[in-house]
């Protein structure tokens, strides 16, 4: 009796959630096309992988399994028989969603079945090859029986180097992503092996550390280097191997310091001229020692506007060459790479520099970020030789600046002639204490009539929590010189306001100004401007208290 109870309740629910009979169910009433497009989002195993291509793949957090493509796509199959049939019907999806991860159970039952459920569809395969993991042989399986229908791989760990270094030796026809964040130590190679069989014609993402030969066809159709070690090259070897990547479009170089050069023409960097890679956008460099890259900064001619992150630790002392040479290549770069911004952002503090640099156009946010240890910033200027670098043209059109100083330089010529020359600036974005430091700067400048800024109208105000509304404050003192040059700030917004709403509205009318309250990127005047303030009042009972602050 209780069996024939559950066999009721079991076809009972079979019918509630059956596509065909809850036509109210909004899902349920997509067609069979929209639905595949959605299994298919969901069923990509290396959705946090190419994400993530600024991460070292073996930092990359795989997907929790519970969250993971091949977890997602086999609940979607349970829900109802609709479904299933759709995704039992799609052996693409189950194709795309192997997460090593999600196949570690004790028997090979599922695994076989994922596997059957695939087809003859090319496969993406996630994973991390480690310890006594039961989906060890099935991989193993894969390498040996359905290499050439691998599309995407993206692999770390220490296991099964041998058999994955035998499979890197065969020809690839269907491999179009190549991930290893893995290192083939004590891997016997034979002189004779090719990587990739030298076969590879569909190859276009590739991140390895030491894998790509000039004299291998596959390399020249790639568009995507990531985490290419600078060390395993002289700066000409490197050179001659991009250029002959016309496609490549993103290059990500890492590492400390170049291979020593050879002493033969060839190996001379002094014999290498500028390097084309018209399809590059986007150029990552990031090391110990960033001055490593000057060559690099200097030699490579890449699209216009193409977007930079340079990153580096100066973890030893750096003498004044060869601060003034990267600041040289930086301005070499952007001769090279003619740039458009519509935002520019500029942090000085005592052991950093950060320039922040948005192209209208780019998919990236470059920035130039040196961390100083140890040395005297001050001393070598090379904060305002970075300034130096940009081109006056480009810094003269940007519409959006942001400014974070903790002190101002002893020499501040380049950084007033970087100031005069943001002549189309419409918006501002500081915080306090760089207001303060850019108002002692106007201030010491007053006297020859300098007045820059003449297309200011909006400042953003990133407040924090020990800032104030003082008379004698900074942004007192911002707005009064302004109104007294006859430039005024037609709209002051400030973000994550924490004071008295008043006192703000206040200081606003005072100046003749509209103000704005941010939370994120969400502006409001409504909240600041009530209909029911009266305001001549609140001017008479409130300047008192901003006299007393």
């Amino acid at each position: 009796m209780p069996t024939d109870g559950l066999k009721k309740r079991r076809h009972s629910m079979e019918i509630n959630i059956s596509g065909v009979l809850l036509t109210d169910t909004p899902i349920n009433k997509l067609s069979t096309e929209i639905l595949v497009n959605i299994f298919s989002l969901n069923g990509h195993a290396d959705a946090c992988y190419i994400d993530l291509i600024n991460t070292a793949i073996d930092d990359i957090v795989p997907t929790p399994e519970h969250e993971a493509a091949l977890t997602v796509t086999r609940s979607s199959s349970q829900v109802c028989h609709h479904w299933r049939e759709i995704l039992l019907d799609s052996p693409k999806i189950w194709a795309t969603s192997l997460d090593l991860h999600c196949l570690d159970q004790a028997s090979d039952e599922w695994r076989n079945e994922v596997l059957r459920r695939t087809g003859n569809r090319l496969l993406t395969v996630v994973g991390t090859l480690t310890g006594e993991k039961h989906y060890l042989d099935f991989f193993k399986e894969i390498l040996a029986n359905h290499w050439t229908r691998i599309r995407r791989l993206f692999l770390c760990g220490s296991a099964l180097k041998s058999e994955l270094w035998a499979a890197l030796q065969r020809p690839s026809p269907n491999m179009e992503l190549l991930a290893l964040g893995m290192i083939f130590h004590g891997v016997k190679a034979d002189e004779n092996d090719v990587f990739l069989g030298d076969y590879a014609p569909r190859l276009v993402g590739f991140r390895a550390r030491r894998f790509i030969d000039p004299d291998l066809s596959w390399y020249r159709n790639i568009r995507e280097v990531w985490d290419l070690p600078i060390d395993v090259f002289n700066v000409p070897e490197l050179l001659h191997l991009l250029s002959n990547m016309k496609y490549l479009e993103l290059l990500k170089l890492s590492g400390h310091v170049f291979l020593e050069e050879s002493d033969d023409e060839d190996g001379n960097i002094s014999s290498v001229g500028p390097v084309s890679i018209p399809s590059l956008k986007f150029l990552s460099l990031f090391g110990t020692a960033p001055f490593s890259f000057i060559p690099i900064l200097l030699l490579l001619v890449p699209a216009p506007n193409c977007a930079l992150q340079l990153e580096g630790n100066c973890e030893e002392n750096v003498s004044a060459d060869e601060l003034e040479g990267l600041a040289a290549a930086l301005s070499t770069f952007f001769h090279n790479s003619p740039q458009k911004w519509s935002h520019l952002g500029y942090g000085l503090q005592e052991s950093m520099c950060h320039l922040n640099l948005d192209p209208t156009r780019s998919d990236f946010r470059p920035f130039v970020s040196i961390h100083n240890i140890d040395n005297d910033w001050d001393e070598s200027h090379f904060p305002c030789l970075i300034l130096k670098a940009l081109p006056p043209k480009q810094v003269s059109m940007v519409k959006e600046v942001s400014l974070s100083f903790s002190y101002l330089p002893s020499v501040t010529s380049v950084l007033e002639e970087f100031l005069d020359r943001l002549l189309k600036m419409e918006l501002l974005s500081i915080d306090m204490g760089t207001l303060g430091v850019l108002n002692e700067l106007l201030e010491d400048r007053k006297e020859v009539g300098c007045h820059p800024f003449p297309c200011l109208g909006t400042v953003s105000i990133r407040w924090e929590e020990n800032d104030s509304l003082a008379r004698d404050g900074p942004l007192h003192q911002f707005l009064s010189r302004r109104r007294d040059v006859g430039s005024r700030i037609r709209i002051l917004q400030v973000h994550n306001y924490q004071g008295n709403p008043e006192l703000l509205v206040t200081l606003a009318k005072m100046f003749e100004t509209k103000l704005e309250l941010g939370d994120g990127d969400i502006w409001s005047e409504q909240v600041l401007f009530p209909s029911e303030i009266d305001y001549e009042s609140a001017m008479a009972g409130i300047v008192n208290e901003l006299d007393l602050l």
